[in-house]
């Protein structure tokens, strides 16, 4: 499979699996991506493997300033607010939302 069909497909993968590829791409561009990092990555983009796609370039061309040696926190810092848009924390402030609206009914 090329990585053009992984991106087109991303979605219809789990998130080890997503984890997975993305440690064995990072590992091709000799890169170290822990699976803690790897697993941050593929749930804030688990549905959308073109800014997965974006997000990933940005973080490998940030890895030289890590000694090619990412972690969790180097991950968090790199990649910031496109985690946020994409979904990690876009989903929590959308549950909190929810859970403050009134029941169904509860305003006429």
């Amino acid at each position: 499979m090329g990585e053009e069909t992984i991106y087109n497909i991303w979605s219809s993968l789990d998130l080890a699996t997503q984890a997975a590829i993305l440690q064995q791409e990072a590992d091709q561009q000799n890169v170290i991506l822990p699976e803690d990092a790897a697993r941050y990555i593929a749930q804030g983009f688990h549905s959308n493997g073109t800014a997965l796609r974006n997000a990933f370039a940005r973080l490998l061309a940030h890895s030289p300033m890590y000694g090619r040696r990412l972690t969790l926190d180097s991950t968090k810092r790199i990649l910031g607010k496109s985690i946020d848009v994409q979904g990690l924390r876009k989903h929590s402030l959308c549950s909190t939302m929810r859970s403050r609206l009134p029941a169904r009914g509860g305003i006429r």
